[in-house]
């Protein structure tokens, strides 16, 4: 078997060397594009929970609005139950005054 010249080993062993080291900055850069990846995996599921923190926190508002709504409700009903008895009251009132006298009339009548 021929043994190639020196030079063409050193060429060939060279050529091997570059070759090697190519591979190991594709490996590096691969590890480098592996963190960014996970570094932005972990990002997304940190803004995923943020979202669903944000969420919970419109249902929460949504509910206390929706007790607001029905305790303002309620204290509509209430006044208007209040203005009607305010407007019956001077009827009543004059009922009152008319039972009273009434009342004051039997007494003088026996009375006398």
């Amino acid at each position: 078997m021929r043994q190639p010249p020196r030079k063409e080993q050193l060429a060939a062993m060279l050529q091997m060397a570059r070759f090697e080291e190519r591979l190991l900055n594709v490996a590096h850069g691969a590890e480098e594009v592996q963190q960014r990846a996970e570094a932005a995996q972990q990002r997304a599921e940190e803004a995923q929970q943020r979202a669903e923190e944000a969420q919970q926190g419109t249902v929460l508002m949504q509910q206390h609005a929706k007790e607001a709504q029905r305790q303002a409700k309620e204290g509509q009903q209430r006044a208007i139950q209040m203005q009607q008895r305010a407007e019956e009251a001077p009827q009543r009132a004059e009922e009152a005054q008319q039972r009273a006298e009434e009342a004051q009339q039997g007494v003088k009548e026996a009375l006398s």
